[in-house]
């Protein structure tokens, strides 16, 4: 059984958090103690009820989380101080606060002391907290994750991806496979060079669930797409596929159907040849930027001429 308590102490809305074996257990702000709206500081009786709340002691705790790391950005610090000349008042306020931070072990030994900690303190950068709290408790495996906040480690926003444990499962597979050599695990990708750089190195594009824009993306790198055929659990970017000229379709839900198409169109070189060539003409020819923009505007032109006026009966 892992223990972890995670603390967001000397800053607006205190607080504390407690996580035993990944699942949240129990959290609360300072302030629904202290009966002081946004009690900034040692969140003490936030901690006392979510020990309670879960029936562990301190001394049960095995690692404990701040939200806030006095080494981070250190030469920034030093760079804007020199550079600005700060009031001396903000300055010494500022060192207070650091050194408070540094002294998390010594603040639960002074709230607690009938239960010695004996875990681990772990000083977590601002914006990598925030990214955390939102990956880690959101259903995604995969996720772009973007933090925008005033105070942050002397920084205003951060961003990143977030990947889950369905990574790892899959790597331990791939190596039980013995294929482990022969993939690439790219992450999240989100740049377009990253994306470019990745898709000239393909032959083609395979998406197992249902497609969006993406397909058009593939498209215009020139690679054939292998999807499902169920073409209504699609986005309607599917209207672009056409089967047997731009891309090859599956059994939905079938990893065998899948891994027979894909070895069938990659085996054949001309094949591929001829439907890399169908899939860059399906965006210059219809479906680019300028085409779909068109067709949008179209559509809504209809409708605004099917509408029932409002004197008309609905």
């Amino acid at each position: 059984m892992t223990i972890i308590l995670g603390l967001n102490a000397y800053h607006g809305d205190s607080s504390a958090c407690l996580v035993r074996d990944g699942e949240i257990v129990a959290a609360a702000e300072e302030e629904r103690f202290r009966r002081i709206k946004h009690w900034a500081g040692f969140p003490s009786e936030a901690i006392r009820y979510c020990l309670a709340e879960a029936r562990v002691s301190l001394t049960d705790v095995e690692h404990v989380a701040i939200n806030s790391d006095p080494r981070s950005s250190f030469f920034k610090k030093v760079e804007f101080t020199l550079k600005h000349r700060p009031d001396l008042g903000l300055v010494i306020h500022r060192l207070r606060n650091q050194v408070k931070r540094h002294s998390v072990e010594a603040e639960l030994a002074a709230a607690f002391p009938e239960m010695p900690f004996k875990g681990t303190v772990h000083r977590v950068e601002h914006h990598t907290a925030h990214l955390a709290s939102a990956f880690l408790v959101s259903p995604f495996q995969e996720a772009s994750v973007v933090s925008v906040d005033g105070f942050g480690d002397f920084s205003s926003a951060a961003w990143g991806i977030g990947s889950g444990e369905e990574e790892a499962r899959l790597r331990q597979r791939s190596a039980e496979l013995g294929i482990a050599d022969r993939i690439a695990w790219h992450g999240g990708t989100v740049g377009e060079r990253q994306i470019a750089e990745i898709a000239n190195t393909c032959k083609v594009f395979t998406y197992a669930g249902s497609v969006g824009l993406i397909l058009i993306h593939g498209f215009a790198y020139g690679l054939p797409a292998i999807v499902h055929y169920n073409r209504w659990e699609h986005g309607p970017e599917i209207a672009a596929l056409r089967p047997g000229e731009n891309g090859v379709t599956f059994k939905q839900g079938d990893a065998t159907s899948l891994a027979k198409a894909a070895a069938a169109l990659v085996s054949d070189p001309h094949r591929l040849s001829t439907m890399s060539a169908a899939a860059i003409a399906t965006t210059e020819q219809s479906f680019n930027a300028s085409d779909m923009a068109e067709r949008f505007c179209r559509a809504v032109a209809l409708l605004d001429q099917t509408e029932p006026s409002r004197s008309e009966p609905l």
